[in-house]
C-alpha cells in the first residue's frame, strides 16, 4: 500500500508540472490499484482493460487480441511509468532522474568484469537492470525429444543453475577481443556478469522461449526448480548472503509465443492466490512451487 501512494504522489507532481495529458498510464495504473485495494471492489474481479486501452495508444501492438510477451509488457509499462512520473520534475528528460518509483523497485546494477588471460588484469563497466533474462540449462524445446536425449531433457534445472550460468566466466570470442590494459597485448580474455547492488525487488525472466527458423519460436519445457526463498549472495560481488522471498511470478500454458494463455500468482496477506483472467483461487504453497513459471519476482529482505 505504501507504493500504491507514492505512486500517486509522484503521479500528481507530473500532471502539475506538464499540465492536462491525453495519455497518462500511471493514472490508469493508480485506478487500478486503488480498485484492488478498495474493499468494496473485492467482491468481483477487477478489469485493467482501460489500462490496457491507454498503453496500446502509444503501443499499437496491445490494441488487438493477438498473444503477447508477458515480459516485453512489462519491460514497456515500466519504461511507461518511468517517464511519466520523471518528465517536468525540473526537466522533460526522464533519463537524468532516477528517483522515480519505478527504479527505486525494481532497478539493480550489474558489473561487467572482463579478465586479460596473460596478467589477470581485470577490467569493470556498470550497467543498471530492471530484470534478469536467464538461459535454461539442458533445453527441451517445443516440449518433444529425440529418444536418445529423453532421459536428459525430462530431468529438471533449478533456478540456481540458472543464475550460475548467467554469472559464469566465458571466453570472449576473437571478434570480442581488445587490447588489455594492463599488459597492452592483444591476449585471450574472458568474461563473467556479477550483480553489483541487488534491487529492492528481483524481476527474473526464464528464456522458455528459443526461435529455430523458419519455425515460430518455440517453447522450452525443461522444468526449472525455484525456491521460496533466494540466497543470491554468491552472484554479487559482495560474496555474503542476499535473501529474498517469493511473492509473485507468471506462468505460460501453451506451445509457441503465438498461442497459450498467461496466468498469474500473487501472494497476499501470506496466502498464495492464482489469477486467471476473472477466475481467482487459492493455492497451497507447494502447489505454487511445482508451476512453470516464466517469471519470478522476489522481494528482498532485508527491506
Amino acid at each position: 500500500m505504501d507504493n500504491v501512494m507514492m505512486l500517486e504522489a509522484q503521479e500528481k507532481e507530473c500532471r502539475r508540472c506538464l499540465g492536462s495529458v491525453e495519455i497518462s498510464v500511471s493514472l490508469e495504473m493508480k485506478k487500478v490499484l486503488h480498485k484492488l485495494w478498495n474493499e468494496n471492489e473485492q467482491s468481483h474481479a477487477v478489469s485493467p482493460e482501460s489500462l490496457r486501452s491507454i498503453l496500446s495508444l502509444l503501443l499499437p501492438r496491445y490494441s488487438g487480441r493477438q498473444q503477447q510477451d508477458s515480459h516485453e509488457f512489462l519491460r514497456h509499462l515500466l519504461d511507461r511509468l518511468h517517464v511519466e512520473l520523471t518528465v517536468g520534475r525540473g526537466t522533460r528528460d526522464a533519463h537524468t532522474h532516477s528517483d522515480s518509483i519505478v527504479l527505486e523497485t525494481f532497478q539493480g546494477r550489474l558489473v561487467d568484469e572482463v579478465s586479460c588471460t596473460g596478467c589477470a588484469e581485470v577490467s569493470r563497466r556498470y550497467d543498471p537492470f530492471l530484470d534478469l533474462s536467464l538461459d535454461i540449462p539442458q533445453q527441451n524445446v517445443g516440449g518433444i525429444a529425440d529418444e536418445a536425449e529423453e532421459d536428459e531433457n525430462v530431468h529438471s534445472s533449478t533456478l540456481n543453475e540458472c543464475l550460475e550460468r548467467f554469472t559464469a566466466w566465458e571466453d570472449l570470442h576473437a571478434s570480442e577481443q581488445r587490447s588489455c590494459v594492463g599488459c597492452g597485448d592483444n591476449k585471450r580474455a574472458k568474461k563473467r556478469l556479477l550483480i553489483e547492488a541487488p534491487p529492492r525487488v528481483l524481476c527474473l525472466h526464464l528464456k522458455r522461449f528459443e526461435w529455430l527458423p523458419p519455425k515460430p519460436r518455440c517453447k522450452i519445457s525443461t522444468e526449472v526448480r525455484f525456491p521460496s526463498v533466494l540466497d543470491v549472495g554468491r552472484y554479487t560481488t559482495r560474496a555474503k548472503s542476499c535473501e529474498y522471498s517469493l511473492f509473485g511470478l507468471i506462468t505460460h500454458h501453451g506451445t509457441t509465443t503465438r498461442s497459450g494463455h498467461y496466468t498469474a500468482c500473487c501472494l497476499n496477506e501470506g496466502k498464495w492466490f492464482q489469477y486467471d483472467d476473472s477466475k481467482v483461487k487459492p493455492l497451497t504453497p507447494e502447489a505454487v512451487l511445482d508451476l512453470e513459471a516464466y517469471m519470478l519476482f522476489y522481494r528482498r529482505r532485508d527491506t
